[in-house]
């Protein structure tokens, strides 16, 4: 790494306190970091993609409906489950369900918006389960929420542009395909990267 870059990593730990978190918390953030960019990838494409393929406002509108219904679904669930278990468990969930959700929209091409609200359904689920998990405690949770908040932002302001970048190189429902394609491969990276993570029981 080069050494401005670790200047500046070290500067910003500092800054935010980020010396009171523990190394559990940046191997969470390193998974954060990829999920971020696998959400971040086909996310808004996605939209897009349903409306040019079936010209329907609706059809688009019902896909978020059924997500935030999923969102909600899910968090109930993996509340429960976080008592039970550790909150590694929930987030292995939530990635492997948007897993799932870019095979699929690879494997339905074309024919994706035909299952339209059991897409939005299913990245609801996987949405909810994801973000349930967390990896502060009462005692760091401001420096922990004030790097990842960083973090995404800066994931945030790039890889969209990346995606519409790829998409139109490629174009087609080829350019979503491999944006598709290339959110698949960083989540199961990312999916690997959760299950080493530190067991840790919700309080």
């Amino acid at each position: 790494m080069n050494k401005r870059i670790k200047t500046f990593i070290g500067y910003l730990r500092v800054l935010v306190n980020g010396e009171t978190l523990g190394g559990g918390f940046y191997r969470f953030l390193s998974v954060h970091a990829c999920f971020l960019v696998f959400y971040g990838l086909p996310h808004v494409f996605i939209n897009t993609m349903l409306l040019g393929q079936t010209n329907d406002v609706k059809v688009v509108v019902m896909y978020n409906a059924t997500f935030f219904l999923g969102s909600a679904a899910a968090m109930l669930l993996a509340a429960g489950l976080l008592q039970r278990t550790d909150s590694g468990v929930t987030a292995v969930l939530g990635i492997l369900g948007y897993n799932v959700l870019y095979l699929l929209l690879i494997v339905l091409g074309d024919n994706a918006s035909r299952w339209h609200l059991w897409l939005g359904l299913l990245a609801g689920l996987a949405d909810g389960c994801y973000w349930l998990s967390d990896s502060t405690d009462l005692t760091n949770r401001d420096s922990g929420l004030a790097i990842v908040n960083i973090c995404a932002n800066v994931v945030n302001l790039t890889i969209p542009l990346l995606a519409g970048f790829i998409i139109d190189a490629v174009g087609g429902t080829q350019g979503y395909m491999a944006v598709f394609g290339l959110s698949f491969a960083v989540s199961a990276v990312t999916c690997a990267l959760a299950l080493r993570l530190p067991k840790r029981r919700m309080a």
